[in-house]
């Protein structure tokens, strides 16, 4: 792909809009050179979409590791953080524990639990505040 890459083409900027009944979504991708594209997706079509997008980004990361000798490519790269409002949880039917992450953009992100346990997330979570108020220890 880096052979075909036209720095033109690439999207700087995006916006979504929907259908009055929320059947279709569509993203207008703004390029470098000032075209924009529109794609329009039915509903229940997006998710796919959404979900392919993502397995791309996955890919990219191993590559962006796999650049920098395994280190984490945030460190390197510039990446935005979602901003998590609030955090809930229920169990699937399957008796799945699952989390609830609503993010600022209106959106909730469900993850099932079932490789992780409650106490080794709870583990998890407690590692990152003790590394966030040693941090504000040093600077205060």
């Amino acid at each position: 792909m880096a052979d075909d890459l036209d720095p033109s083409q690439l999207v700087t900027a995006f916006a979504f809009g929907a259908s009055e009944d929320g059947r279709v979504v569509q993203v207008e991708c703004r390029r470098r050179n000032g075209k924009v594209a529109y794609l329009q997706f039915e509903f229940e079509d997006l998710a796919a979409f959404v979900l392919n997008l993502e397995k791309a980004m996955g890919e990219a990361f191993k590559l962006q590791q796999a650049a920098v000798a395994g280190s984490d490519p945030k460190l390197f790269y510039p990446s935005r953080a979602r901003r998590v409002t609030e955090l809930k949880g229920t169990v699937a039917a399957d008796g799945t524990p699952v989390l609830v992450i609503s993010l600022g953009q209106g959106m909730d992100l469900d993850l099932s639990l079932n490789s992780l346990s409650i106490p080794e997330l709870i583990r998890l979570l407690q590692s990152l505040e003790d590394a966030r108020q040693e941090g504000l220890d040093r600077t205060n």
